[in-house]
């Protein structure tokens, strides 16, 4: 009896290990377990934009002359953008979930003609025979990197901060008559622009492969801008003989601020969840001040002390850029 109850004993206490062994759960992951930090991707950008941008037609012309005030010297004469489709791409890239660096490069163009033309203080208000075009080019390269707080990490919210530089080559070509005179405008400016900014991100809704979220994203800029400017003007239809050219290099501060407000739309694809398909659809509007300090003085003392014109001290013309915002993209975590 006594040998077999130790036949049990032992029994049992060779299959308890065996069997704690069976239902232990691993401690370590599988050495084929990897856990997706790092990301890369890329995304085409699209604006619907409108707005304005004011031109200093006439500045180079008159610089320095004796002309009285309401010629036109010193006001800004304002070519609008009319729905003009500004596209692009942006490369995107993060270290674990902390730090990302996006390189994006985008452009547009817009036509149109003048609604008014602040030279000899005419316009279609006030002269008959009144006709112009225009054509604007933009091109923008950026590089921003951002910073997402960890204290965050887990939430519904997130929040980040951006810095970065922007580069943009503009253009603007305007032709125009009024009556017997004609005229053309031509402007290349470059900006050499410093960025920062705040954006929070709050998911609305989160599945086991999609996911909505809200992104709200705001930056001010700031830098300098250098414009070369020619103009021509003729009065030889006039009986005159007289067809004038001038050029003008101008160099001016810039600043502004940047807004955006997104639906963004994100679908996993793959077993793995490595490949994301992300859609985002919104509102951007951007405005710009350009401050041309150096303009001030071109009409000469004399007249200024008769008050026949004014100083033009701290003149500057703004920029305006908004509408629907959309952006496409496709990234793979790793």
């Amino acid at each position: 009896m006594n040998y077999k109850l130790w036949i049990v004993a032992g029994a049992l206490s060779a299959s308890v290990p065996v069997l704690a062994q069976n239902a232990a759960p691993h401690s370590t992951p599988p050495d084929d377990f990897k856990i997706l930090d790092h990301e890369i991707g890329v995304s085409g950008d699209f604006l619907y934009g409108n707005g304005y941008v004011q031109l200093p037609i006439g500045e180079a012309l008159f610089r320095g002359t004796e002309l009285v005030d309401g010629i036109g010297v010193g006001k800004f004469t304002t070519a609008d953008r009319k729905s003009a489709l500004y596209y692009g791409g942006t490369l995107s890239g993060s270290i674990g979930k902390t730090w990302y660096l996006d390189v994006s490069y985008s452009r547009g163009t817009t036509e149109g003609s003048l609604q008014d033309l602040n030279v000899f203080g005419l316009g279609p208000a006030t002269s008959e025979g009144f006709a112009s075009s225009y054509k604007l080019s933009d091109q923008y390269y950026q590089m921003y990197g951002k910073y997402a707080f960890p204290q965050f990490s887990g939430t519904r919210f997130a929040a980040y901060l951006r810095l970065g530089a922007t580069y943009s080559e503009n253009s603007a070509s305007v032709s125009y008559s009024v009556g017997q005179i004609s005229g053309g405008f031509e402007s290349i400016s470059n900006d050499y622009l410093g960025n920062i900014g705040l954006g929070g991100e709050y998911y609305v809704y989160r599945g086991d492969s999609f996911k909505v979220t809200t992104v709200i994203e705001g930056e001010g800029f700031g830098g300098l801008r250098t414009s070369s400017i020619q103009e021509n003007l003729d009065l030889s239809a006039a009986g005159r003989n007289f067809n004038f050219n001038a050029a003008m290099d101008q160099d001016s501060l810039v600043y502004g601020g940047l807004g955006r407000g997104v639906l963004r739309l994100v679908k996993t694809l793959g077993q793995e969840g490595r490949w994301k398909l992300n859609v985002d659809v919104g509102f951007q509007g951007k405005y710009l001040i350009n401050e041309y300090d150096s303009m001030a003085n071109s009409l000469t003392p004399e007249y200024l002390r008769e008050g026949r014109g004014k100083s033009r001290q701290n003149v500057h013309g703004t920029e305006l850029l908004w509408g629907p915002y959309g952006r496409v993209g496709l990234s793979y975590s790793f």
